[in-house]
C-alpha cells in the first residue's frame, strides 16, 4: 500500500495489513481526512466492531457492515449526512439504503460523521480533553450519558461507579468489578479501564502522531451500489438513576431539530459501546432499538474483560 501521510498512520497499516483489506484501510483513512476524526481510532472501532469484515451481520441485532450500524440509527445517519458523500436516497428503497452499510467508503464516513458529531457534543457539554477514550465513551453511553460520567468523574473521581450507575453496572459486570477480587471499581477506574487499551498498545496510542490532516474538501465521490450490581449501603443510586440518564441523554437526537445537530444514540455493534450504557434507553430511541441493544450487551462486554 502506498504511504497514508505520515508514519504513524503508517504503522497502523502495517500492523493491520493481514487483517484488513487496503479497500477497507484506504476507507477508513479517507473517512479521517474528510472529517478530522483520529484515524487509529476509526480503525481500532472497525477491528472491534466487524474484525474489518465489511459484510458482517449480527445475529442477534439488525446490526450489520464495517461499524455495525443497526437499522435505525443507519437510516437516520444517511438522511442527515448522505447527501454529503453523493448519495441520493430519492430513487432509493429503504432496503437499498440499509444495504449501504456493507459499502466500507460509506459506511465509514458515516461512523466518522458520528464520532465528529460526539466531539462536538462533549465539547459544548463537558469542556474537558477529548481523546479517544472520551468518543468511545461518547460511543457506548451516548453523547449525554458520556457527559454525565465525564462530569461525575470530575467531581470526584473515587466514586463507586456502580453506585451512580446501576444499570450500566449490571449489564456489564466486567467492567464495573475487578474480575479477580469482585471489588466495586471508582469512576476514575472504570475510565482507565478503556483508556488502557489505548495507552497500553502503541498502536493505538492517541495522539496527533495518527491524525490524519483535516481536509474539508476532501470528499469523495462514491459510487452507490443499486448478576446484578453488589448491593451496598452506601450506594447513591438516585443520584444517578435512570431519570437522570434520560435527561441528560434527551439531546442525544436521532432527527435533525436545529443547525447544530447533535450526536445520536448507541449506533453501533461494538464492544466498547454497550460496555456501560447499552441497555440505557432514551425518548428517541425505539423499544425495537432497545431491544436490540439490549441482546447485544452481554456478548460484546466480554471482549474487554479485564
Amino acid at each position: 500500500m502506498t504511504n497514508l501521510l505520515n508514519p504513524g498512520i503508517d504503522k497502523i497499516v502495517q500492523h493491520f495489513a493481514g487483517q484488513a483489506s487496503e479497500g477497507v484501510i484506504s476507507a477508513i483513512h479517507n473517512a479521517s481526512s474528510k472529517t478530522g476524526i483520529d484515524f487509529s481510532y476509526l480503525v481500532h472501532q472497525a477491528k472491534a466492531e466487524s474484525s474489518f469484515n465489511p459484510d458482517a451481520k449480527a445475529k442477534t441485532s439488525s446490526a450489520g457492515g464495517l461499524y455495525q450500524f443497526i437499522k435505525s440509527t443507519w437510516l437516520d445517519m444517511v438522511k442527515r449526512h448522505g447527501a454529503d458523500y453523493g448519495i441520493d436516497t430519492s430513487t432509493m428503497s429503504k432496503s437499498e439504503i440499509l444495504d449501504l452499510r456493507y459499502n466500507p467508503e460509506i459506511a465509514s464516513h458515516m461512523a466518522a460523521e458520528f464520532a465528529a458529531e460526539n466531539k462536538q457534543y462533549l465539547e459544548r457539554s463537558w469542556g474537558g480533553d477529548i481523546g479517544s477514550t472520551e468518543l468511545y465513551f461518547a460511543h457506548f453511553m451516548g453523547a449525554g450519558g458520556a457527559a454525565s460520567f465525564l462530569k461525575a468523574k470530575d467531581t470526584n473521581p473515587l466514586r463507586i461507579a456502580a453506585d451512580l450507575f446501576p444499570k450500566a453496572a449490571n449489564a456489564n459486570r466486567n467492567v464495573f468489578y475487578n474480575s479477580e477480587t469482585g471489588a466495586p471499581r471508582t469512576l476514575a477506574e472504570v475510565y482507565d479501564f478503556f483508556d488502557k487499551k489505548f495507552t497500553d498498545n502503541p498502536i493505538f496510542t492517541a495522539n496527533s502522531n495518527n491524525q490524519v490532516p483535516h481536509n474539508q474538501e476532501s470528499v469523495i465521490a462514491m459510487k452507490v451500489p443499486p448478576r446484578k450490581p453488589i448491593a451496598r449501603p452506601s450506594a447513591a443510586a438516585s443520584t444517578y438513576s435512570e431519570g437522570f440518564y434520560n435527561n441528560n441523554t434527551q439531546s442525544v437526537i436521532r432527527v435533525k431539530k436545529s443547525p447544530n445537530p447533535l450526536p445520536l444514540y448507541n449506533l453501533v455493534h461494538s464492544p466498547v459501546e454497550l460496555m456501560i450504557m447499552a441497555e440505557m434507553g432514551t425518548p428517541y430511541q425505539s423499544a425495537q432499538s432497545r431491544e436490540e441493544e439490549q441482546s447485544r450487551s452481554s456478548s460484546r462486554s466480554k471482549l474487554f474483560s479485564s
